[in-house]
């Protein structure tokens, strides 16, 4: 079995109910500590300019940004939370670093609110995509990422791998999900310290929404993304 068939078997199979209790309370203080990061973080300035934006463009009425007071499509509304979880830099860490919630819960609460998906479902989808995005910082840990931010490269296919599971997408849809969301990946640490860093964990929070959605209706990718040369 290649890592990318390990990745989508692990998203589509994972459940709350073979989990340990402690990976279950972890996962409920991440999303309780990311909601806090995104109510702080949509009282910064950066948030009135992002909010005013995703305003400007329109889009159904599906999903809240939060903190303004509006709905937007799921995709918008992943974007605008990430950038504001990320803005303060409060969020739990992971090691090595990755800043999976921004990038991860977004999507899950932008798709679930538009689907009705259950706590259990928002639940696993921030758990499988936290893990998957985890999981492949740790793989990278003697690469050199020089230059480059981890929650862009990284972000977007957690991010996948977490509106995946809330739209409860297939093995073949999955897998399509991460080489759709492989392809929007990036990032410069050269932006650090500007609003433009918090775009990264946004921009991962978006794609992730899209790519899945665009795997849904059988939107085609490269399969086993991570053996690609």
């Amino acid at each position: 079995m290649s890592a990318t068939q390990s990745l989508v078997r692990f998203i589509v199979d994972t459940g709350l109910e073979s989990l340990p209790d402690g990976a279950v309370d972890a996962t409920k203080i991440g999303i309780i500590d990311g909601v806090a990061n995104m109510l702080a973080g949509s009282t910064q300035p950066l948030a009135d300019i992002v909010g005013r934006y995703v305003d400007d463009l329109g889009g159904t009425p599906d999903s809240s940004v939060v903190g303004r007071g509006y709905r937007t499509s799921p995709f918008q509304a992943a974007f605008a939370n990430g950038v504001f979880l990320h803005c303060l830099d409060f969020e739990i860490q992971g090691h090595p670093p990755t800043h999976g919630t921004s990038a991860c819960l977004p999507p899950a609460l932008a798709l679930a609110e538009r689907v009705g998906a259950s706590g259990k479902t928002l639940l696993e989808a921030y758990l499988v995509g936290w893990e998957v995005q985890a999981r492949l910082r740790a793989a990278s840990s003697r690469a050199n990422l020089r230059g480059y931010h981890p929650p862009g490269i990284f972000g977007p296919i957690g991010a996948a791998a977490a509106s995946s599971k809330v739209l409860g997408l297939d093995s073949g849809q999955v897998e399509m999900a991460l080489g759709i969301a492989a392809s929007h990946t990036g990032g410069l640490t050269a932006n650090t310290g500007t609003m433009v860093k918090s775009t990264h964990p946004g921009n991962a929070a978006r794609t992730g929404v899209e790519a899945a959605l665009l795997a849904r209706d059988g939107f085609v990718s490269r399969d086993a993304i991570l053996e690609a040369s």
